[in-house]
């Protein structure tokens, strides 16, 4: 279920042993006709094959999933990614959300999968599910995929940043989540300390044209760099000094997964997983989410320790490379799925 899917379905198909299809979703959004059509698109789909276990994700299409999946008698892992009743859901439509997973939960899940244990703490503080249902695995990354060589000279000069400055980044989907707008706070105050540093926001999303004119407004055209979105990742974190993630509420981020294995240290919102990935003072700073003045000393204290960088970087390499592998993380799905289906 997806808006847009039917070329990730493609590039899957190309495996040998995967058979994927995409059905149209409106992911952000409630809309009840098209929910439906792909509602009972995928109750059929489900009755016409045999599967042993179905793994439902993230909170719209999980929950789809899982009323597809009804009756079938095949039972479903649902992982969440991030509860909609997250701290940005409004009051009302947190306590609707709520109630849905609840119901999710208690009648139509086998397992629930949570990216982190805080994310299992917000489950069960919201009565979705029992204890004993979770199950909680860490997402993981290939770190390899962040060794060099990089051309960090031509990475930059892409970005439009000079290459002796020092580069501030995010990278992330300029939304309400990922907070652009008070990131641009913590940059003016920053740059009134670090005049010649540089940062730069990697991504696409709603808030784009209202990024631009608050960094306009704010004067910080010259050192601000909205660069849309890019799909050389690795070598943009290598072209990067500190890696800064801004968000108002996360599950558990793999960005910061993959600027750690970059060796970048990490200035990060104190919000739901994201202590579990950085180490205050160990592999980064993290701050209150919301407090432009607190990102922006935690920005300047590493501006200005290039010995504290280097330091938290390698022990963010070591952290990653320790706790969150890709491999492990699949020896555990893998051991979920083998459990579940035995039962």
């Amino acid at each position: 279920l997806s808006d847009g899917g039917e070329a990730f379905a493609a590039e899957l198909n190309r495996i040998s042993g995967v058979e994927a299809f995409s059905l149209p979703m409106a992911r952000y959004r409630i809309a009840p006709l098209s929910d439906v059509r792909a509602l009972w698109k995928l109750r059929a789909k489900i009755r016409a094959a045999s599967f042993d276990l179905i793994h439902a994700h993230a909170s719209k299409p999980g929950f789809l999933a899982r009323l597809a999946a009804a009756g079938s008698g095949v039972p479903v892992l649902y992982s969440p990614h991030c509860f909609a009743f997250h701290a940005g859901a409004g009051p009302l439509a947190a306590r609707l959300y709520a109630g849905l997973e609840r119901w999710a939960a208690r009648h139509l899940t086998a397992r629930i999968v949570a990216v982190a244990q805080a994310e299992r703490e917000l489950g069960l503080a919201h009565g979705v599910g029992h204890p004993e249902q979770y199950t909680v695995i860490h997402s993981g990354i290939d770190p390899g995929r962040f060794d060099g060589p990089f051309d960090r000279s031509g990475t930059r000069a892409s970005l439009g940043v000079p290459e002796s400055a020092l580069v501030v980044g995010v990278v992330g989907r300029l939304s309400r989540q990922k907070n652009p707008l008070g990131f641009l706070s913590a940059v003016r105050q920053a740059h009134q300390q670090n005049p010649d540093a540089y940062f730069v926001w990697v991504g696409e999303g709603p808030l784009r044209e209202a990024t631009r004119k608050r960094a306009a407004a704010l004067g910080l055209n010259g050192v601000f760099r909205l660069v849309g979105a890019r799909a050389d990742i690795p070598a943009v974190l290598h072209a990067l000094d500190i890696f800064v993630l801004p968000s108002l509420w996360e599950a558990f981020p793999i960005t910061l997964l993959e600027a750690m294995a970059a060796g970048l240290p990490c200035v990060a919102t104190r919000v739901q997983g994201v202590p579990e990935a950085v180490v205050d003072g160990e592999t980064g700073l993290l701050v209150p989410p919301g407090n432009a003045q607190a990102l922006a000393q935690a920005l300047v204290a590493l501006l200005a320790d290039s010995g504290r960088r280097v330091q938290m970087g390698a022990a963010g390499r070591r952290r990653v490379e320790a706790r969150f592998r890709r491999e492990r993380m699949l020896e555990q799905i893998f051991s979920l799925y083998a459990e579940v289906a035995g039962a």
